[in-house]
């Protein structure tokens, strides 16, 4: 019959050799798997001397998930002694999935981003948006992110154009290089906004089942859109510009009919 208390003090002396070396490890290993009860019969294992995972951990003062991650590497590599045995550190990594760098990247990340300057958060975003790309594309498909993203295209568009808009009887001074890459991020965020627009008519079409307050404040907002959207149009010197694309087509069109 085990002796659990003469079991136990071995495990403390094992802890204390650790440092000397990883065979202590495969020793806790063993004894773990060898004195916790299994999935065979409970009661023939506790006539055994067996006690349940908790009880080891607590009295051991080690976690009931690495009870089991010992437990199982004594299984999978301590039973077959005349196999190959790798390191107890690849062992573990082995059945604890990955490397204790690989599991430790996303806590440290998380404990970086935490701690850093808006300047060095600001940096590792613009690596993120640059150089991974499909990272990136799992990003936006989270509602929440894209609405954080059209907060800060927002808060910056007010940063940069509020004080045009309110000093509008004010002499422009702005050169023509400056009116151009006012266009092209302008072009930028109209592309984006009318991806978003798009992107929800159909969840738009389905809100029959909403209250109907709810669905006339949505309407009368994208109404006031709409009426914003055609006073920018029609702003721009010029306007209306002819629709390149129709003509195109149009163009097509004819030629396949001489064609035929």
């Amino acid at each position: 019959m085990i002796d659990i208390e003469q079991e136990i003090q071995a495990v403390q002396a094992d802890l204390e050799l650790i440092r000397k070396g990883e065979e202590a490890w495969w020793r806790i290993a063993e004894r773990t798997y060898r004195c916790t009860l299994g999935a065979g019969d409970v009661h023939t294992e506790r006539s055994l001397g067996k006690i349940n995972m908790k009880e080891w951990c607590d009295r051991n003062g080690f976690s009931v998930t690495s009870g089991n991650y010992y437990k199982a590497i004594w299984q999978k590599y301590g039973l077959h002694p005349g196999g190959d045995r790798p390191s107890w550190t690849e062992a573990y990594a082995d059945i604890r999935g990955g490397t204790v760098g690989e599991r430790m990247v996303e806590s440290d990340f998380k404990r970086a981003l935490d701690h850093a300057s808006p300047e060095q958060v600001a940096s590792v975003v613009k690596q993120i948006v640059r150089d991974h790309q499909s990272a990136l594309e799992i990003a936006i498909d989270d509602n929440e992110t894209r609405y954080a993203i059209q907060r800060a295209e927002s808060a910056r568009a007010q940063r940069i154009y509020g004080p045009i808009q309110n000093h509008l009887t004010r002499e422009v001074t702005d050169s023509a290089w400056d009116r151009w890459q006012f266009l092209i991020d302008m072009g930028h965020k109209l592309d984006l906004w009318s991806g978003e627009l798009n992107y929800v008519v159909p969840f738009l079409s389905q809100t029959e089942n909403v209250d109907y307050g709810h669905r006339q404040a949505a309407y009368l907002k994208l109404a006031r859109l709409v009426e914003a959207a055609i006073a920018c149009r029609d702003a721009i010197p010029g306007a209306p510009f002819p629709d390149v694309i129709t003509q195109v087509q149009e163009v097509l069109a004819a030629l396949q009919a001489e064609s035929t």
